[in-house]
């Protein structure tokens, strides 16, 4: 499925996500994020299993994570309105919503070395990724 709103960033592929979702809670992680594990993410839709905020998901050291966080059903009519009132950065339209932070003490249980979240930018973050995985 296409965005609604072609080439308009993260928060346009969020929205969409949401808008098609049944209910409940969806899984949203970004496709250049090559070092989330199973039991990572295994740890993170539990967590939002037992959690009433609109959106779980994990703090690093320069800020929120949202490409790798649970999003509730709920929260797309917020999203959705920061959206169409111009906001494009994902952690502007989180700021009307109930968060449930995990913070680096806890998800560093699952990467000690902080590279969880590191995304794959250029040739060389490829080639490191590929020399990292095997």
């Amino acid at each position: 499925m296409e965005d609604e709103w072609l080439n308009a960033g993260p928060l346009s592929g969020i929205v969409t996500a949401l808008g098609t979702a049944s209910g409940g809670w969806s899984l949203i992680i970004a496709c250049d994020m090559p070092y989330l594990s199973g039991p990572w993410l295994e740890f993170l839709m539990d967590r939002a299993t037992g959690s009433d905020a609109d959106v779980v998901l994990p703090a690093n050291f320069n800020g929120l994570e949202p490409l790798c966080a649970m999003y509730h059903k709920r929260c797309e009519g917020v999203l959705r309105g920061a959206f169409e009132k111009g906001t494009r950065k994902v952690t502007e339209a989180l700021r009307a919503l109930r968060l449930d932070r995990i913070e680096p003490a806890e998800w560093q249980a699952f990467d000690a070395s902080g590279g969880l979240f590191k995304n794959v930018n250029s040739p060389a973050d490829y080639e490191e990724a590929k020399r990292r995985l095997g």
